[in-house]
């Protein structure tokens, strides 16, 4: 392969107050492993300016237009070139770091996901009660309507061997917050390898998800059960 060992997404939409700091951090870690990579930011519609704080830290992908979270990870992962793509949050409520729970199953897995509720997982900051119980809930959903095993679809930590997992980018139909589930759904139904890795996780304000989502939410995942159980 011709690319970087790994390709590193943060997906950006008004993120002009912290963008800089994960970038700072990310490479940070990325320089400590010794491996090449390469570093895109998506900024998603950003009206604050996001874009002008990436300076020199990061390449960057344009939406003219605010899309959603998924269609974000979407565009970079189609713009990545790498034998393995992470993304992760602008907010770092999983820190690059996390990333060393991760290589001794690169030979072996497909995807690598993180995980705030799989034993041994590691929350130092937690999230209000209400949005503890709605994640819970979300799961349960997950469990019931589209049949995926794992504790925790939606922690913003995850990897995929590209060369595998491009083809589950290029279908992607989600644009917004569902669509971990999604792509988890169509990997798991491609017969890749999947593995949920506990990881050290920091509740971080900004969230822009809303009990009143929850009609969308749950047309989504019916939706992506209809995709993943044709």
């Amino acid at each position: 392969m011709n690319g970087p060992r790994y390709s590193i997404v943060i997906p950006a939409y008004n993120e002009a107050a912290r963008i800089e700091h994960a970038l700072v951090s990310t490479r940070a870690y990325f320089d400590s492993t010794g491996e090449d990579y390469e570093l895109i930011v998506v900024d998603d519609g950003s009206t604050d300016g996001t874009t002008d704080h990436v300076k020199n830290l990061a390449s960057v992908v344009k939406h003219e237009i605010n899309q959603g979270k998924g269609a974000a990870i979407r565009s970079g992962a189609l713009a990545a070139s790498g034998e393995w793509l992470l993304f992760l949050d602008a907010d770092l409520s999983t820190k690059p770091e996390a990333f060393d729970e991760f290589l001794p199953f690169l030979s072996s897995h497909d995807v690598l996901f993180g995980s705030r509720r799989a034993p041994d997982a590691r929350i130092r900051t937690a999230q209000p009660a209400w949005r503890n119980g709605s994640g819970q809930i979300f799961n349960f959903l997950v469990r019931r309507i589209v049949g995926l095993p794992y504790r925790d679809t939606q922690c913003g930590f995850k990897a995929f061997r590209l060369a595998a997992c491009r083809p589950l980018f290029e279908a992607q139909q989600s644009r917004g917050w569902a669509f971990d589930v999604e792509l988890l759904a169509r990997a798991r139904g491609a017969g890749l390898l999947l593995r949920e890795i506990p990881v050290e996780w920091h509740h971080a304000e900004g969230s822009r998800v809303r009990l009143s989502h929850a009609p969308a939410i749950l047309s989504e995942l019916l939706r992506i059960r209809a995709i993943s159980h044709p």
